[in-house]
């Protein structure tokens, strides 16, 4: 499962962004479920179909309204 959209975050840069958020959010909560996708100097996470859980399924949903909600409030 490619969480490219809510986990990218560029590795040169200092901004904390909610993808950047959501990246530490999910790597922290769950350490060595998420790989590392290095696409440089963009980073994101991605999920083995066979790693998912209810408690991941969660968190994922929590997540990704998270993102959601940041943008519908962010001009495009």
């Amino acid at each position: 499962m490619n969480l490219y959209r809510c986990t990218v975050w560029d590795s040169t840069s200092s901004e904390n962004t909610v993808q950047r958020q959501i990246f530490e959010v999910l790597a922290n909560t769950y350490p060595g479920m998420f790989s590392t996708v290095v696409g440089a100097p963009d980073v994101w996470l991605a999920l083995r179909l066979t790693r998912l859980t209810d408690h991941i399924v969660t968190t994922l949903l929590e997540q990704h309204e998270r993102y959601q909600i940041h943008r519908r409030s962010t001009p495009a």
